[in-house]
């Protein structure tokens, strides 16, 4: 005899806003307008939650760009997912570092990019004065003890800095782990 069996997805990647801080050349998912209030999200991720989602990957544009990232913060751990940050680290101040900090064992990584080794590569990509504002927000994340790594988008204008970007990230800011 079958037995009921419930399907859902493992994992479920929310783009909280398209809006972002940057203008990133290689990313195509910044759309100024207007975010999804609150309220709604938080009919969206009741009904995750019903369907027994594990996982949310949290993106955007730039979601902690969201002015009111902390309350969207509240509302994920108001359930039982385990989440994770998609983010260009440049909004990673201590407080928000602190209060991702908070979510304990429930954010499983806060994904970072590092485009580069140095300010003429990472913003060649990302913009001027960039790099020197991710690094700070990685750095901010690290020392609250966040499980953070860092992404490097591999381009045209950086694929022959790919070993010095991992040295960087590895050996200089100290990630656990870049990825590519």
């Amino acid at each position: 005899r079958l037995t009921q069996v419930t399907l859902a997805p493992r994992e479920v990647s929310v783009i909280i806003t398209g809006r972002c801080n940057l203008s990133c050349r290689h990313c195509g998912v910044s759309q100024p307008g207007e975010d999804l209030s609150l309220k709604v999200w938080e009919a969206i991720l009741d009904r995750l939650a019903e369907a027994r989602v594990l996982e949310l990957v949290i993106s955007g544009g730039e979601p902690l760009f969201r002015k009111d990232f902390p309350e969207f913060l509240r509302l994920v751990l108001d359930r039982p997912f385990r989440f994770s940050l998609n983010t260009n680290a440049v909004e990673i101040s201590p407080g928000i570092a602190g209060a991702l900090a908070d979510a304990g064992g429930r954010l499983s990584s806060v994904m970072a990019g590092l485009d580069g080794p140095d300010a003429e590569t990472h913003d060649a990509l990302r913009g001027k004065g960039v790099f020197n504002r991710a690094v700070a927000g990685i750095r901010n994340g690290l020392t609250a003890g966040l499980p953070l790594v860092t992404n490097c988008t591999v381009t045209r204008l950086n694929w022959d800095r790919v070993r010095d970007s991992a040295r960087y990230a590895l050996n200089e800011v100290g990630v656990p782990a870049a990825k590519f």
